[in-house]
């Protein structure tokens, strides 16, 4: 199917939902009925936080032993969950774990082996 044919399947698809919103509803539709109306046009799908999943990444791999990946990963779910609020992306709790595994594995961890071979 080329990309031309599924925007019209799409356009097709939503003035057929815009049909019926109004014919069950009566009037013009709301704010919501529009934005989904836009988006099953436009063809917009949610998409994962980059930042989010790069950051859980390197937090599971600083469990392996590279503390530094930890707190790449930490930092990354940081910036996740900022990109997060101001956009409609998903991976609020990829980002959230992503902080808390760099957290703990990237400082806890890391200062714990330090003192270790401290000697205390």
């Amino acid at each position: 199917m080329s990309k031309k044919y599924s925007t019209k399947v799409r356009t097709k698809q939503a003035e057929e939902f815009n049909r019926e919103w109004t014919e069950k509803h009566g009037g013009s539709k709301g704010t919501d009925a529009t934005v989904m109306n836009n988006s099953l046009a436009n063809g917009n799908k949610e998409k994962y936080n980059k930042n989010a999943i790069t950051g859980f990444v390197l937090s599971i791999i600083s469990v392996l032993g590279i503390g530094l990946a930890g707190l790449i990963g930490f930092i990354l779910g940081i910036v996740a969950l900022t990109q997060i609020k101001h956009t409609s992306e998903k991976g609020k709790g990829i980002a959230i774990a992503a902080i808390i595994i760099g957290f703990i594995w990237g400082f806890v961890i890391g200062i714990l082996r330090q003192l270790v071979q401290a000697g205390f």
